[in-house]
């Protein structure tokens, strides 16, 4: 009974979303900012174009720099094995 507990807590659980997930949803919100910005033809938007812009740009380096840390991160832990 012992032994099964240690076992048991030995063993990780996978987690609840991908290793990429943060670097997929900041990418997917800077677009969307990006299309507020750039391409939206709705007048009302014209008010917070510059901020959306500034918002893509921030989130979609982001996105990349997080990409680029995670792959690294796991083509580390794959080589270690």
């Amino acid at each position: 009974m012992i032994e099964e507990k240690s076992q048991h807590r030995q063993r990780q659980r996978s987690p609840v979303f991908g290793p990429y997930f943060l670097s997929g949803f900041l990418f997917i919100f800077g677009l969307w900012c990006a299309y507020d910005g750039w391409f939206t033809t709705d007048p009302e938007m014209f008010a917070h174009m510059d901020f959306n812009r500034t918002l893509a740009a921030i989130f979609i380096v982001l996105a990349l720099i997080d990409f680029v840390r995670t792959l690294r991160f796991r083509i580390a832990q794959k080589s270690k094995r």
